[in-house]
């Protein structure tokens, strides 16, 4: 019933417009004054046309919220056959700036962030504990792999190292010695038994205090820079303390993540340039050395490693890089300011102007790179779309273009 009073109500706003020779806006007043207006709260409300006219535009959707003021419709006022005389048949123009679509060469890429890593991160630890008396490198300094870093007290694995050599060469007498009974029988198997194991643990222990020593000189295990350093000369270390870290960053890793629907796109691709933004957006380029078979599940990518040689040192781990992959290179696409593109409910649209009005496009968006969108569908090449008043127009509205020389 309510749907038949609207329908109504909207064929005498339409047909029942009264005489006047001014242009008209229809208002709301909601405000509640008395207690009958307190009353009529959620009951239909509608209003009742004061002239004869044509209606322009209707400026609410149903279901639209209104509020005192808001303007709902405009209308033309006419005579009683529908003439508007010496009335101008359409309303006041809208001044406006419009911005000509020119084709341009665009390249639709992706840009994934990233990180710098170091090609290799070692992390030094002493062997054996002791007191350090020897360190040779400090932070940002060169290592070649091999170099002795850092020595511990040699004086008490020395010892310990004598004292197994005695243990050993007397075990080795002892074994020698019963070998030559046993083969004469002169003494039992237990007894030569006894002694062979003997001499096998007096072995062992000797093999031991060899490589404590050696342990005691700390050398680095791959060439790259000290990024890191932990003790002092005459602090004393324990096993598994850290001594220093070793980088190496002749050449870099640059982890970044690819959105799963340019998994295959970017498989095909073999060299990356990639971009880092604290060097001035210098451009690198790297080879790719890895796709992850499996997607990293907070971030719903696929990460993929590349390789970079870094001779100069300039990549230092933890900068952000921007990898950049091309997907097409267009000859004459249209690119839009994303300022200019208006979100809808379920769509992006814009205005141009088409025969000094302002005609609505509805526009298929592609790429955005930095302050632009690439316009897939609804604006070619020489269309005129409105900048200054873009979101005072609506469709159909007469428009004043104010920098026609600028357009030309």
């Amino acid at each position: 019933m309510l749907k038949l009073i609207a329908r109504f109500y909207r064929f005498l706003l339409v047909m029942l417009i009264p005489v006047s020779m001014l242009a008209v806006i229809f208002y709301l007043n909601g405000q509640i004054k008395t207690k009958s207006d307190l009353n009529n709260i959620g009951k239909p409300h509608f209003f009742k046309a004061e002239h004869y006219g044509r209606v322009e535009g209707v400026l609410v959707k149903v279901g639209d919220s209104v509020e005192p003021g808001k303007e709902l419709l405009g209308y033309i006022i006419t005579d009683e056959q529908g003439k508007t005389g010496s009335v101008k048949d359409e309303l006041a123009p809208v001044d406006v700036t419009l911005r000509q679509i020119q084709g341009q060469i665009f390249e639709d890429a992706i840009e994934l962030p990233g990180i710098v890593q170091a090609f290799a991160e070692v992390d030094v630890t002493a062997r054996v504990g002791g007191e350090i008396v020897e360190l040779n490198f400090t932070e940002g300094m060169k290592v070649e792999n091999g170099a002795i870093i850092a020595r511990i007290d040699e004086r008490d694995y020395r010892i310990a190292l004598d004292k197994a050599q005695s243990a050993y060469d007397l075990a080795r007498l002892q074994y020698e010695r019963l070998g030559n009974l046993q083969k004469k029988n002169a003494i039992s198997t237990s007894t030569y038994d006894d002694a062979m194991a003997n001499f096998k643990i007096a072995k062992a222990n000797i093999e031991s205090a060899r490589i404590a020593l050696e342990r005691c000189t700390i050398k680095a295990p791959c060439s790259g820079l000290v990024d890191f350093r932990n003790p002092e000369v005459g602090e004393i270390v324990k096993s598994g303390d850290l001594v220093v870290r070793i980088i190496d960053i002749s050449r870099v890793k640059v982890n970044v993540g690819i959105p799963e629907q340019d998994v295959d796109m970017v498989r095909r691709t073999s060299d990356i340039a990639f971009l880092v933004p604290s060097l001035g957006d210098m451009t690198f380029n790297g080879i790719v050395h890895h796709i992850s078979y499996s997607s990293d599940r907070k971030a719903a990518v696929f990460p993929m490693e590349i390789h970079v040689d870094n001779p100069d040192g300039r990549l230092l781990p933890g900068m952000v890089a921007k990898a950049r992959v091309i997907r097409r290179i267009y000859d004459s696409a249209v690119l839009l300011p994303i300022y200019l593109v208006i979100a809808g409910d379920d769509e992006y649209f814009t205005f141009v102007m088409e025969d000094g009005k302002a005609v609505r496009r509805t526009l298929r968006l592609g790429t955005m790179q930095a302050k632009w969108v690439h316009i897939l569908e609804g604006l070619k090449p020489g269309d005129m779309v409105i900048e200054k008043g873009l979101r005072t127009v609506s469709q159909g509205f007469p428009v004043n273009v104010v920098n026609k020389e600028e357009v030309r």
